[in-house]
């Protein structure tokens, strides 16, 4: 139908709202982009972060991972520059990048960045630097459906 992107996307839970409290990592739900009943495959794929306030003192980074199969979110490679879409910044002592949030002008924001890779498995990893709170939450959102032959459908 067109302009109807409610049959077109799926969203999934990466992180759930919430108020990190503490440094360190926190690794999102794995997402996969099959669909659970095995007959779509979604070719494209955002995340969406949204934050409260945010203190400039404490550094926030966001890290997408992909793999070709369900591995643990440990043993997934970072995605590559090349392969992410929006404003992306090199992270502070890593040759790794992704989204940073680390000033007062996010508060309250909504950042976006997209993944052209072809893996099948991502996971989103935040990373906290520094002690003050910050409320995050991460939805990825899949669109681009691809129907799969099932045995019931190709007769």
């Amino acid at each position: 139908m067109e302009y109807d992107l409610h049959s077109e996307t799926r969203a999934v839970l990466s992180h759930a709202p919430t108020i990190i409290t503490t440094p360190g990592d926190t690794v999102g739900e794995v997402i996969d982009m099959m669909d659970p009943d095995g007959t779509t495959l979604f070719q494209s794929l955002e995340f969406i972060v949204f934050t409260g306030v945010v203190t400039a003192a404490a550094l926030t980074t966001l890290i997408l991972s992909h793999s070709d199969t369900a591995t643990p979110p440990s043993s997934m490679k970072a995605v590559a520059a090349s392969e992410l879409l929006g404003t992306i910044t090199a992270v502070p002592g890593g040759a790794v990048t992704g989204i940073v949030i680390d000033d007062d002008d996010d508060d309250n924001r909504v950042f976006r960045v997209g993944c052209i890779s072809k893996k099948r498995f991502f996971t989103a990893n935040l990373n906290r630097q520094g002690s003050p709170n910050l409320m995050i939450g991460v939805i990825a959102l899949l669109g681009s459906p691809r129907t799969i032959a099932t045995p019931d459908q190709s007769t």
